[in-house]
């Protein structure tokens, strides 16, 4: 199984002028380094929560199908289509009538509505293109803006001794964001 993302976000869920407001910044020499930093704790954060925050259109491949199958990128918004390879190894698309999309949002699963057909034996027989992320930047939880303002302006303070991964923990806050917001799988 192999996660792709064929679309990326058009934006991030924090823009420029908000990390330079949220740092107090009026000026423009380092918006480049502000602009990474906004992208390395976007980054962390999508990691760390199992989610992706603004929309993006993302291919995911299974080896075959299986009775129920699980997209791993959340929150999801639509699936646009389900691929797969028959038995003779030819490109086939399934109708939406064929299966059905479970669990829109958190933890979405496709079930099929008649049986599945057989795949050929390829190691990706079948992808699945679907949209996920919480939607603009504006619709991203603000708990979750503030939680990525607050690493990036942490990277920021301490650009010359740490990485996102070690200042996570210490940036009080961070940490029940995404406790209170990840996504768990069991």
């Amino acid at each position: 199984m192999s996660v792709t993302i064929v679309t990326p976000p058009t934006e991030t869920p924090v823009t420029l002028a908000d990390i330079k407001a949220h740092l107090r910044i009026d000026f423009d020499d380092e918006d480049a380094l502000l602009v990474s930093l906004i992208e390395a704790a976007t980054g962390q954060i999508e990691a760390r929560l199992g989610r992706a925050l603004v929309m993006r259109t993302v291919r995911q491949t299974f080896k075959r199908f299986s009775p129920v199958l699980r997209l791993s990128a959340s929150p999801v918004q639509s699936v646009a289509s389900v691929a797969y390879l028959d038995a003779a190894n030819v490109d086939r698309t399934l109708s939406a009538s064929a299966y059905r999309v479970e669990g829109v949002g958190d933890v979405a699963t496709i079930a099929p509505v008649t049986p599945w057909p057989a795949t050929g034996s390829e190691p990706d027989a079948v992808a699945v293109t679907y949209v996920a992320g919480y939607g603009d930047a504006e619709e991203v939880p603000g708990a979750i803006r503030n939680a990525v303002k607050m690493l990036a302006g942490g990277l920021y303070n301490h650009r010359e001794s740490t990485t996102a991964a070690d200042l996570m923990p210490a940036i009080e806050g961070v940490e029940d964001v995404i406790t209170a917001n990840r996504e768990w799988a069991f």
